[in-house]
C-alpha cells in the first residue's frame, strides 16, 4: 500500500501517514528506492495494527497536535 492508500483508509492526511511511518508508530512500513524512497506497507500489516488499536479498551495517541482516539468497534479521527 502507498502513503495515499493508507491515508485514505485511515482517513488522515498524507503528512500524518509519513509521521506515523517515520516514528515507527505503525510497524512494518518500509522504503523502496534510495535516498528519499517511497514508503510502503503490506495491507495485512496495516490491518494488524488497526485491529490492535481497536482491541484496546481506549487509547489516545497525541501526535503534533492531532489526536486519534480508538474505541473498541469504531474509529474516531480528529483532524
Amino acid at each position: 500500500m502507498t502513503v495515499d492508500d493508507v491515508a485514505d483508509e485511515l482517513r488522515v492526511s498524507r503528512n500524518m501517514v509519513y509521521r506515523l511511518f517515520k516514528s515507527g508508530t505503525i510497524p512494518g512500513a518500509f522504503r523502496i528506492g534510495s535516498g528519499h524512497g517511497n514508503w510502503r506497507i503490506e495491507h495485512a500489516k496495516l490491518d494488524q495494527w488497526v485491529a490492535k488499536q481497536m482491541n484496546k479498551e481506549k487509547a489516545t495517541v497525541t501526535r503534533d497536535r492531532l489526536d486519534f482516539t480508538f474505541v473498541r468497534g469504531q474509529k474516531d479521527f480528529a483532524r
